[in-house]
């Protein structure tokens, strides 16, 4: 059969449309970043959303979803970002933070509130993984109270899925501490704060705004009580697993550490994951693992009921995560963006008195 550039014009025609026709079968969720997905009308993203989703929610709800509580419910593709630059050594240093009842102001933050290192150099590997921790100052009396270490992706994972169960350690008499891996600078409520207050990206940077997270999390410590902190500052959503297994080791190498309890991999947020995995693949005794949920309740192992005394210290410590300043100051104000972040998860925590956990690693989506 011979064809002429009529026939031949046709046949590409009809090959551009069919395939057009068929690429919206062929995307998912995972096709798209969580800001978009959140702009798309109800019918377009049921087309896009794992079936099990919408047994759970409708197109309509999922549509009044956050691109935070979006990119946590959804697989989701990750915008793109700057390149981290792998620091060959830092060095950090103790700073006891006083305990507010509300902290609103903090001229500087360290890197590190630790007790048991006063001075250390910690020395990379050009990928960032732990070479070498040197401690040059150090009080070893904490070394032989039982420990317990909660391993945080972002603030406020913390405080949600086991803030209770540090009030109950800390009853116990046990030293608590909280390993916190990023400042989740990456939230798309940092477009909003910009929005609201009609401040420019070079008045309120993306530093800015890692910084006004960590003061939410140091004002629920300041709630919770629990006695130290580590600010491990990796970018967010580029927590590696391996960086997680080196903290577990090395905490479980220091102190005397009873407990390692790590978010698990509920969540489709990256970090979620390789907190939960990194934990799981650390060279520590089963028996002190154990995994708290922050975002799915089914099928877990252990269900801690909080005492009214407990919920009541928690309840304080997730009102610092929704606290707003009325008229903020970009370097030292607060935002409420915990809460605004993900409102559904702080208001299920907030009204209901329990925390779930899990002796093993899970992969739970629904």
């Amino acid at each position: 059969m011979r064809w002429g550039k009529a026939g031949m014009l046709a046949l590409v025609v009809i090959l551009m449309v069919s395939s057009t026709w068929g690429a919206p079968n062929s995307l998912t969720s995972k096709d798209f970043t969580a800001e978009e997905l959140a702009k798309m009308p109800p019918e377009q993203l049921a087309k896009l959303v794992p079936p099990y989703i919408l047994k759970r929610f409708t197109p309509e709800q999922l549509a009044n979803f956050t691109p935070d509580e979006l990119s946590h419910l959804l697989p989701t593709k990750f915008p793109e970002k700057e390149p981290f630059k792998i620091p060959e050594k830092i060095t950090i240093r103790i700073k006891k933070i006083p305990s507010y009842d509300r902290i609103t102001k903090m001229s500087e933050i360290e890197l590190i509130n630790l007790p048991i290192a006063v001075e250390a150099d910690v020395y990379l590997s050009p990928d960032g993984r732990i070479r070498d921790i040197r401690i040059k100052k150090a009080d070893y009396t904490i070394l032989s109270t039982p420990t317990v270490v909660v391993y945080s992706p972002h603030p406020d994972d913390e405080t949600f899925g086991s803030g209770g169960r540090m009030g109950y350690y800390k009853n116990l008499g046990y030293n608590v501490g909280v390993v916190l891996f990023t400042r989740g600078e990456m939230s798309s409520v940092y477009y909003d704060i910009l929005e609201e207050n009609g401040w420019s990206e070079e008045e309120f940077t993306r530093e800015d705004f890692a910084n006004a997270r960590l003061r939410e999390f140091l004002a629920a410590k300041s709630r919770l009580g629990y006695d130290w902190y580590v600010d491990v500052q990796k970018p967010d959503g580029q927590l590696w697993s391996y960086t997680v297994t080196t903290w577990v080791q090395s905490m479980e190498a220091m102190l005397n550490v009873v407990k390692h309890i790590a978010a698990q991999d509920d969540s489709w947020h990256p970090d979620h994951k390789a907190t939960a995995i990194g934990l799981r693949d650390a060279n520590v005794p089963y028996h002190k693992k154990m995994w708290y949920r922050v975002y799915y309740y089914n099928y877990y192992d252990y269900k801690y009921n909080l005492p009214s005394s407990i919920y009541s210290v928690k309840k304080d410590a997730l009102d610092e995560y929704k606290y707003r300043d009325t008229n903020p100051d970009p370097k030292t104000g607060r935002f409420g963006i915990a809460y605004r972040s993900t409102p559904n998860i702080w208001q299920y925590f907030y009204n209901n008195p329990v925390e779930y956990f899990d002796y093993r690693y899970k992969n739970v989506k629904g």
